[in-house]
């Protein structure tokens, strides 16, 4: 007797609390809405145009040839002469500006010594790969150190000729790169 009026009472909170809760959040929802900006009616403002004065008129955007040639030297270097200002007239093979040789002298160097190191190293290598296969015969190392110096000689003469034959070819290549030239006529 005494459980069913803490029943009733229970019950009578609980669906009283769902009430409120619903009400609440039927109310956030509705004040949310109008609180997004996104959904508010855009400001408008009116203005009166006027004429200006005068024939001046400004416009945006960007000037620029209809064919550009995009030059440049095989080698870094510092320009040292400058033939031709933008926008100026250029013949095709006409020199547009030269960039210090000595510059070019040390690109060549560093890739001749890099040709001249590469072969030192299948030269050393190829001979250490030939003593290691007779150490391992012997039984003096282990397979795995003869398998690493196998491993470097064998990458060492591929990695030589790749060298050789780029620096051969920028060789051929260096006739008269001192100097940009374009290929045809323009401004």
């Amino acid at each position: 007797m005494k459980k069913r009026p803490a029943v009733v009472l229970g019950g009578l909170l609980t669906v009283s609390g769902a009430v409120g809760l619903i009400a609440v959040s039927m109310r956030t929802q509705d004040a949310s809405a109008m609180n997004d900006p996104r959904q508010e009616p855009p400001l408008v403002r009116l203005a009166t145009a006027t004429r200006v004065s005068g024939s001046e008129r400004g416009f945006t955007g960007v000037i620029g040839a209809r064919v550009q040639s995009d030059l440049g030297f095989r080698v870094a270097g510092k320009i040292v002469e400058r033939y031709v200002n933008a926008g100026q007239p250029v013949k095709a093979g006409q020199p547009l500006m030269r960039i210090d040789e000595t510059d070019l002298r040390h690109a060549l160097t560093a890739k001749r010594n890099a040709v001249a190191a590469a072969r030192a190293s299948v030269t050393q290598l190829v001979p250490d790969e030939r003593r290691y296969a007779k150490l391992l015969s012997e039984g003096w190392v282990t397979r795995q150190r003869y398998e690493q110096a196998k491993a470097a000689s064998d990458s060492a003469k591929p990695t030589a000729d790749d060298v050789h034959a780029h620096a051969s070819s920028d060789e051929r290549m260096d006739v008269q790169p001192a100097d940009a030239e374009p290929a045809f006529d323009g401004h």
